[in-house]
């Protein structure tokens, strides 16, 4: 009978040990279920500005993006700032009516900020060819801790798509891109067909082609930064301030 009674003992304590870690297992994905909702959810309020979150709080008043057909009533009242953060040559080709050229490699957003003195309160729009350049701007005022900034979705392609007013230059010079393309495809062909000479010419084409993919999939502007650079592109913003520009530099018309 002792035997007997050690042995129910035993099988019963070993019940309530697995009983107890079972609990204690539950408790513990309970717990951990919890905590991650509630990272989940203060992730999300900080994303919407609702706590604050980083150097600055976001205002929940201002979108982060507007359409060009959201901005189509705002383009016809007047009274917003827009800044075009597209390189000159691409400004002075066309751009939309009442934008400011502020070129995104030469961008100080304290310094916009400031000279828009009893304005800076509202929302900032920007703007450039597609959309790509402008959200990276917008990034930088939120960084610098300035979040009244609007990104235009489509750029100036949706803006001229739409309809809506823009001013042409009287000098249409070669956009970047197009000078990207045509030096890439030259370095290309005569790459190509220096392998008659030496197959070591083969790197060229080579190497271009690598430069592309990267700058396709890490959507870097440095090959469009180093061509604005050159003397021919840059020349075309010497009737400008280096900060901003606008139509009244002269060689504009609306359309």
């Amino acid at each position: 009978m002792t035997g007997g009674g050690a042995g129910v003992g035993q099988v019963l304590c070993s019940s309530e040990h697995n009983f107890s870690s079972e609990e204690s297992d539950r408790g513990g994905r309970l717990m951990q279920g919890i905590l991650t909702e509630v990272i989940i959810q203060r992730e999300r309020l900080i994303s919407a500005g609702r706590i604050a979150g980083g150097d600055c709080q976001k205002d929940s008043s201002v979108p982060g993006s507007i359409t060009v057909e959201q901005f189509a009533p705002l383009s016809r009242q007047g009274g917003f700032d827009l800044i075009d953060v597209r390189t000159p040559n691409e400004f002075y080709e066309v751009h939309a009516v009442g934008a400011l050229m502020m070129p995104l490699d030469g961008l100080n957003p304290t310094a916009i900020m400031e000279s828009r003195e009893e304005r800076r309160d509202q929302p900032l729009y920007v703007i450039c060819r597609t959309g790509s350049r402008s959200a990276q701007a917008c990034a930088a005022f939120e960084r610098a801790g300035f979040s009244n900034v609007v990104n235009v979705e489509g750029g100036t392609l949706a803006w001229i798509a739409a309809g809506l007013p823009v001013n042409r230059g009287i000098r249409r010079p070669m956009s970047i891109e197009r000078q990207i393309r045509i030096v890439s495809g030259l370095a290309i062909l005569v790459g190509t067909l220096g392998t008659l000479i030496t197959p070591w010419c083969l790197l060229l084409p080579g190497l271009i082609g690598a430069a592309m993919a990267w700058a396709g999939y890490t959507n870097s502007r440095a090959m469009g930064r180093f061509f604005s650079k050159l003397p021919w592109n840059r020349g075309q913003a010497a009737g400008l301030p280096a900060a901003c520009g606008s139509c009244s530099g002269g060689g504009c018309s609306g359309s």
